[in-house]
C-alpha cells in the first residue's frame, strides 16, 4: 500500500518505514487512483538556474563535461520525461544555447541570487500543466524513467501538492513533483523572510506523498539521479562515471 505521511509524521521515522510505495493503488479517504505507468500525466519540467556556483566559483550551468554542457545534460534527461521544459534564471544568469529540438521558456526573475523557493513561486504561474516536475541545473544524471514513475503516482483528482522522494531520510526537494497550486501556500508562508526559507520549510504545509528509498532503488539503483556538482571534485566524479557509462 501507498501510505500518505504528513511532514511531522516523517521526521519521526526511519529511512526504511517512511512509506512503502508500490504501484495505482486507493490513498485513504478520498480512493482516488495513481495513474498506471502507461497513462502518465503531462508534466512540465522546471529547471532552477538562477543560484550562486560559490562553492565551485564559476557557472555550473555552462560547465562542460566530455563535450556536453551540464546544462545541457539536464535538460536531456528532463526533456524525456516533461514537457514543456520552464528555465528559471536571475537577470544576470548565463545559459548554455540548445538545438531547437529542446523548446524552452526562459523565466527571468529580476532579483539577483534568488532561493529556489523564490525560484519554484515564479515559475508554478506560468506551468502548463498541473503538476510539475522540478531541478537544479547540477544533476548530470536524472533518470527519465524515474522521473516517469514519479509521474505515475499523480492521482487522477489531483489530491496530492508533492511527490518527494526521501534518501537516507532526508527529503529530496529538489528533484520532486509540485502541483501549481502551492504557488499561494509560498506566497503566504514566505513573504516575511523570503530569503531565508528552502522548500524544505513548506512541506509541514502541503499534502505529500514521500517515497522511500527502498521505492527508488528498484529504478535507479546506484542512485545516480540525486548526485550533484558542487565543487571541482565533484565534477571529476561525473567525468569518471561518463566515462564508464560511455564503456558499457
Amino acid at each position: 500500500m501507498i501510505t500518505v505521511l504528513s511532514y511531522h509524521e516523517l521526521n519521526l521515522l526511519t529511512p526504511v518505514s517512511i512509506i512503502v510505495s508500490q504501484k495505482a493503488v486507493n490513498i485513504a479517504s478520498n480512493n482516488s487512483k495513481y495513474r498506471e505507468v502507461d497513462n502518465l500525466p503531462t508534466l512540465t519540467g522546471i529547471i532552477l538556474a538562477g543560484g550562486k556556483s560559490s562553492r565551485l566559483g564559476r557557472n555550473k550551468s555552462t560547465e562542460i563535461l566530455l563535450g556536453k554542457s551540464l546544462f545541457h545534460r539536464v535538460v536531456e534527461s528532463i526533456a524525456k520525461a516533461c514537457d514543456p521544459i520552464l528555465v528559471v534564471t536571475s537577470a544576470d544568469s548565463i545559459i548554455p544555447e540548445l538545438p531547437s529540438r529542446y523548446p524552452m521558456r526562459e523565466i527571468i526573475d529580476a532579483e539577483k541570487n534568488m532561493g529556489p523557493l523564490q525560484a519554484l513561486q515564479s515559475a508554478l504561474p506560468y506551468s502548463d500543466t498541473p503538476y510539475s516536475f522540478i531541478a537544479s541545473c547540477d544533476v548530470p544524471f536524472l533518470s527519465s524513467s524515474l522521473i516517469e514513475r514519479m509521474a505515475a503516482m499523480c492521482p487522477n483528482n489531483q489530491s496530492l501538492d508533492a511527490i518527494v522522494p526521501v534518501i537516507e531520510g532526508k527529503p529530496q526537494v529538489l528533484h520532486s513533483i509540485y502541483h501549481r497550486r502551492i504557488e499561494a501556500t509560498i506566497r503566504r508562508i514566505s513573504s516575511d523572510e523570503p530569503r531565508t526559507l528552502g522548500i524544505t520549510s513548506i512541506l509541514k504545509e502541503l499534502r505529500v506523498l514521500f517515497v522511500d528509498q527502498k521505492d527508488i532503488l528498484r529504478t535507479d539503483s546506484d542512485l545516480w539521479s540525486f548526485f550533484d556538482i558542487d565543487n571541482k571534485e565533484d565534477l571529476e566524479t561525473a567525468k569518471r562515471h561518463i566515462i564508464s557509462l560511455q564503456k558499457k
